[in-house]
């Protein structure tokens, strides 16, 4: 049984129940799996089935696509995935201004930095 993140807040569920919750937020990569090749696997199923479309950095609260050249390079552990943009958004996170250059400017234009 895995420990997953809502909102902040650990709560102990089985994996698989949660990430098939739609509502469900924010999907930690570590979580996924145990081992590299289960994360792949699972990540590939979650994106094929609409339930990834976001990467997110959570140590700098950024979002962006998850075929961002900045996305790629982070590790594993500071790794989070959204079904939305929205949910990214609500979780706190920003635009990346590498492959979102329009949404971050509207972000930055906002937030008066």
């Amino acid at each position: 049984m895995a420990v997953l993140f809502f909102y902040g807040k650990p709560q102990e569920s089985g994996w698989t129940a949660a990430a098939e919750n739609v509502n469900c937020p924010m999907i930690e990569h570590l979580h996924m799996g145990s081992t590299a090749a289960e994360r792949s696997a699972r990540f590939r199923e979650l994106f094929r089935n609409g339930k990834i479309a976001f990467g997110g950095y959570r140590k700098g609260r950024i979002y962006g696509t998850l075929h961002c050249a900045s996305g790629k390079r982070m590790l594993d552990r500071n790794r989070v995935f959204f079904a939305s943009e929205e949910e990214a958004l609500a979780q706190g996170y920003r635009p990346c201004g590498h492959c979102l250059p329009a949404k971050y400017k509207q972000w930055k234009a906002s937030n008066n930095i």
